[in-house]
């Protein structure tokens, strides 16, 4: 398989997810779904969900040049390396929940 999960696509799909059910009506069944999510599709819910946070502290704060950078592979930071492996694999698959978490990344500079 080519998926690859990293930070960027942890903060997309913990931010989709959120979105999707915010006006769930039965508000103690949010975080049940998600767990469910998780559990079906073998991933650890709390790794997602401390990479995504990871990268959103990381992004707070920052200015769009310092993000645009890391995207670039400047840096060490841990946005640095995902971008820096991206372009190295021939085969890095884009999907939506790496664009959601672009686009979160950037709604916090």
């Amino acid at each position: 398989a080519r998926f690859k999960r990293d930070a960027v696509w942890s903060l997309g799909i913990i931010s989709a997810l959120e979105l999707l059910l915010k006006n769930y009506p039965e508000k103690d069944f949010q975080g049940k779904i998600q767990s469910a999510l998780f559990e079906c599709i073998g991933l650890d819910e709390a790794e997602v969900r401390a990479e995504a946070e990871s990268l959103k502290s990381w992004a707070t704060g920052k200015s769009q040049d310092e993000v645009l950078a890391a995207l670039k592979g400047e840096g060490d930071s841990s946005l640095a390396t995902i971008a820096k492996e991206a372009k190295a694999d021939e085969f890095w698959m884009y999907s939506r929940f790496f664009g959601i978490g672009l686009v979160k990344m950037m709604e916090l500079v």
